[in-house]
């Protein structure tokens, strides 16, 4: 960019200058107003080693600098700070109240085994849902995976039946692509946003497809259902937003 030149008369509203990129490797922008000069970094990778170390150098050289933190929008304070905490305890609790009854009212029988493991999924699949919480689409994905495990986890403990994978799968498939349909229509999400979990989604939901190649499930209804309804999403996605897959996808991975 060039300078940029405004009448003299809106000097006395302008504070400072700032220039801002969208760029595929870190990037340095520099913008000058009077006495003041504004170094803005931009870049995919969260690591901020090279800002830390620039801003040091800049200082042992007896240059002053100010690091300006985002103020817009405001940020506002988190309520229920310590809901890790209090659930942690909550689960830990439940749990140890599954063992006493057990001990004491039925010690013939080992359900407290189920009732622990139970209240260990519960917290997982909880603090996993708080820890993506800014993110609703990557928690729903997230959701979809660790349920699935899960639950494979359990069906293949409590002797195996196959339920896993003939309902869990592809019912927590459907319900993981509706939604994500519903939040970005709610959140009114740009499409840069939403498209590369839909794909995820709706690639997950091609493995009941292939299960049931392999003959894997016993109940193949909603396995056909899943697997038909993402290869339709899949198909659609590929048709109708081709080109902005490919950006997502290459800027997902900094290729």
């Amino acid at each position: 960019m060039s300078a940029v030149r405004l009448p003299e008369a809106y000097e006395n509203y302008i504070e400072r200058f700032g220039v801002f990129t969208s760029t595929n490797k870190l990037q340095l922008c520099s913008c000058s107003f009077q006495d003041t000069m504004m170094l803005g970094f931009t870049s995919k990778v969260m690591s901020t080693n090279i800002q830390r170390n620039f801003i040091r150098i800049l200082r042992e050289q007896g240059l002053g600098v100010e690091v300006l933190e985002e103020n817009f929008p405001a940020k506002k304070p988190e309520k229920n700070r310590k809901f890790p905490e209090f659930f942690t305890f909550a689960c830990m609790a439940a749990a140890v109240v599954c063992v006493m009854l057990n001990y004491l009212v039925t010690p013939t029988l080992r359900w407290s085994i189920f009732a622990v493991a139970g209240c260990a999924c519960i917290w997982a699949m909880v603090m996993l849902g708080y820890a993506k919480r800014r993110n609703l689409l990557k928690n729903s994905m997230w959701q979809l995976v660790s349920v699935s495990v899960l639950a494979i986890l359990w069906d293949y403990f409590t002797g195996w039946s196959g339920w896993s994978l003939s309902y869990v799968l592809p019912c927590g498939t459907l319900m993981v692509l509706l939604s994500m349909m519903t939040i970005v229509r709610l959140q009114k999400l740009e499409q840069n946003e939403y498209l590369f979990y839909f794909v995820q989604a709706a690639g997950f939901g091609m493995i009941p497809f292939l299960l049931l190649v392999f003959g894997a499930v016993k109940v193949t209804e909603p396995s056909v259902v899943c697997s038909g309804i993402s290869f339709l999403f899949l198909a659609g996605l590929a048709l109708f937003h081709g080109k902005e897959f490919k950006q997502e996808f290459y800027k997902k991975f900094r290729m």
